[in-house]
């Protein structure tokens, strides 16, 4: 076992798993904060934070300019509104965002209380804090409390696109075709799990599944359009991912 933790070697890291990372390493770390999900461990080496999560499964690098947006996630209490997680669960997730990884994430489009209207939105009902790779080097992002209307969002794929793009295997290293149709028959190929599509003029919304070529990279167009979500950031509960399956299970998708 070697002293210090994975950061003590490699500045650059971003996560770990907590198996090896206390198998491995033997600190000495000292627990700097409880938070309502998980706490807060500090290497003494180094002095590199670490965000072990609730599960005790997974360990993320906090780096000394996101401590303080990890300290206010953990001030705030981020419950989602009614009316904004009926919307939500209109718009629905794929089991994959959040079988065992603690996340539910949904594309939509959002106006934040300083008027700012964004398209491609991504809520993240989630239990911790925003560190990991979804957050490192990302700005901005907002949260839940922030946030004064939710909608369906016209650059947004329907679900039954995102569950497809989700489970695609893989062709080769790095490549797993999804093929899409256009409301003028012109076929899109999208790579790996999407939420948002906004192509020649067409939004997600208006794309259908091309069922005959659904994993053919050859029949049309590759997409090169790839649209990163502005995350907003709220609480997750086992109550609000039993809503989510059960409404996945009741829509037949």
């Amino acid at each position: 076992m070697k002293s210090g933790c994975p950061a003590c070697e490699n500045k650059n890291v971003i996560s770990n798993s907590y198996e090896s990372f206390h198998s491995r390493f033997s600190g000495p770390f000292i627990k700097r904060y409880d938070l309502k999900f998980g706490q807060i461990e500090q290497c003494e080496i180094c002095k590199m934070n670490w965000y072990v999560d609730k599960r005790e499964y997974w360990v993320n690098t906090i780096s000394d300019d996101r401590m303080q947006s990890v300290l206010h996630w953990n001030e705030k209490q981020l419950k989602i509104k009614p009316e904004y997680l009926k919307i939500l669960l209109e718009i629905g997730c794929p089991p994959s965002d959040y079988s065992s990884r603690g996340f539910l994430e949904i594309p939509c489009k959002c106006t934040l209380d300083n008027g700012m209207i964004l398209e491609n939105t991504i809520v993240s009902i989630q239990s911790k804090p925003p560190v990991g790779m979804s957050y490192h080097n990302v700005e901005p992002f907002f949260f839940i409390d922030q946030v004064i209307k939710i909608e369906h969002s016209n650059i947004a794929l329907p679900l039954n696109i995102r569950l497809e793009t989700a489970n695609a295997g893989e062709m080769r290293m790095g490549y797993a075709p999804t093929a899409i149709c256009a409301p003028n028959n012109q076929i899109y190929v999208l790579n790996g799990p999407m939420r948002f599509f906004n192509e020649d003029g067409f939004g997600g919304n208006e794309m259908k599944i091309s069922r005959a070529d659904l994993r053919n990279p050859k029949v049309g167009i590759a997409s090169k359009n790839i649209i990163l979500g502005v995350r907003i950031i709220a609480d997750w509960s086992n109550e609000i991912e039993m809503q989510f399956k059960k409404h996945i299970q009741k829509s037949g998708t």
